[in-house]
């Protein structure tokens, strides 16, 4: 059964080619030139998705929707998603009482047809993310729920004035310098909301905990996750684990003031404050912690040995090639179950010029950490390494599985190794 769309405008030539294009694509639209048309209408039928003008004469986009939302509670029906479109710039009153509805978008006419369609099929999605909101979280924490909905509508205030500034100037540069402005405050402010939804659920029971943070995901996922690319990836772990070499590359590239990923002013702002917040900072600082224990090693002896484990992208290596320091016969020896981050340090080393690697040789192993423990020819492979580093790995091990691996790297190195 097609999905029903309710449009709202008072242009005629403009109701005429969204309800044209809307049919054309699959959907059924039912038509309304004004706020009061489009309550009889809601009133009288059910509706998937409601697409609103702002300005119109009488009750205007925002004042319309709120009526519907009322309507709604009154007649027990499912908070519908909304998609606002505006051939004006509407201010910051206008995207605050947006975010305080709830909606997810403001379209700009004149708009092109894939980003329309985009919108619709992103915001089709969220009716059945709200029903399982309202069936099993009825016992949600208030406060919580309360800061969850506060938290929904700053991000979305945020992101309805970076739109703006992108509607209105697409100069990456002035972009750029209008994010570093910002961010500041920003920041702080999702500091302060992440830090006290944190101290509402930190003491909360397993099962209880789960719910609370379905129920934020659902709520924020489209403004902290669809959107934001390194958000999504640590969220979806496509490659099964949350710090994967890819995150790590993230981070790397994109930790700094001045370090930005992204295609739209909000998502590089968001992007950068991930990239940027103290659990990221500490990747940094291991990898810094990495170069030197490396150059130690180096400069003890003239052949070293040096083994990573779970070495993701070795960048700790890549940048002292690449800086010229490994001046010294290294050889190391990178184990990883993942066959893409041992494919992504060879094309990486690969490409460093020949004079700089000429010290170098390197093995990849393609194996898990319990072939470490079990796999015999490994470990003899494996003895009399100078250097031994494994971070990160340990976070997904259980307490005897850790205790175990430990032991056995510990065998693995000769008798002055670290």
């Amino acid at each position: 059964m097609p999905k029903k769309i309710l449009v709202i405008d008072d242009d005629v030539l403009v109701i005429r080619a969204i309800d044209k294009f809307l049919k054309s694509s699959g959907y059924e639209v039912v038509t309304a030139q004004s706020g009061q048309e489009a309550l009889e209408k809601i009133g009288s039928d059910n509706f998937d998705l409601i697409i609103s003008d702002i300005r119109m004469p009488g009750m205007d986009g925002i004042e319309t929707l709120k009526k519907i939302r009322e309507l709604g509670l009154q007649q027990g029906k499912e908070k519908l998603p909304a998609i606002i479109i505006t051939g004006y710039a509407g201010g910051d009153d206008v995207y605050r009482k947006a975010g305080e509805l709830g909606i997810a978008e403001c379209i700009y006419k004149p708009f092109e047809l894939d980003e329309f369609i985009g919108v619709i099929k992103k915001n089709l999605e969220l009716p059945p993310k709200l029903r399982e909101i309202s069936v099993d979280y009825k016992l949600l924490d208030d406060k919580f729920v309360s800061l969850t909905k506060d938290t929904a509508q700053f991000l979305q205030g945020v992101k309805n004035r970076f739109d703006e500034l992108d509607r209105l100037n697409t100069n990456e540069q002035k972009q750029i310098d209008f994010i570093e402005t910002n961010k500041k405050e920003i920041f702080k402010k999702l500091d302060s909301y992440f830090d006290r939804a944190w101290e509402i659920v930190k003491g909360f029971e397993r099962d209880k905990y789960i719910v609370h943070q379905s129920y934020y995901q659902q709520i924020l996922g489209y403004l902290l996750l669809e959107l934001i690319e390194t958000n999504r990836h640590v969220y979806q772990k496509p490659l099964g684990y949350s710090g994967d070499f890819i995150m790590m590359n993230y981070i790397y590239d994109y930790n700094g003031n001045d370090r930005y990923l992204g295609k739209s002013s909000y998502e590089k702002l968001i992007n950068n404050y991930t990239c940027n917040i103290p659990i990221s900072h500490s990747n940094i600082k291991r990898k810094e912690f990495l170069k030197e224990k490396i150059m130690r090693a180096l400069d003890k002896r003239d052949k070293v040995k040096i083994l990573s484990i779970a070495c993701g992208p070795a960048r700790e290596l890549v940048e002292l090639l690449r800086e010229g320091r490994i001046i010294k016969s290294l050889l190391f020896k990178c184990l990883d179950f993942e066959k893409k981050a041992l494919d992504y340090i060879e094309n990486q080393i690969r490409n460093i010029e020949l004079g700089k690697r000429q010290s170098l040789a390197i093995e990849y192993i393609c194996k898990d950490i319990t072939s470490i423990i079990r796999d015999r020819t490994l470990k003899e492979e494996l003895r009399g390494q100078n250097l031994i580093y494994a971070f990160g790995i340990f976070d997904y091990l259980s307490g005897r599985m850790a205790s175990r691996l430990t032991k056995e790297l510990y065998q693995l190195l000769d008798k002055d190794g670290n």
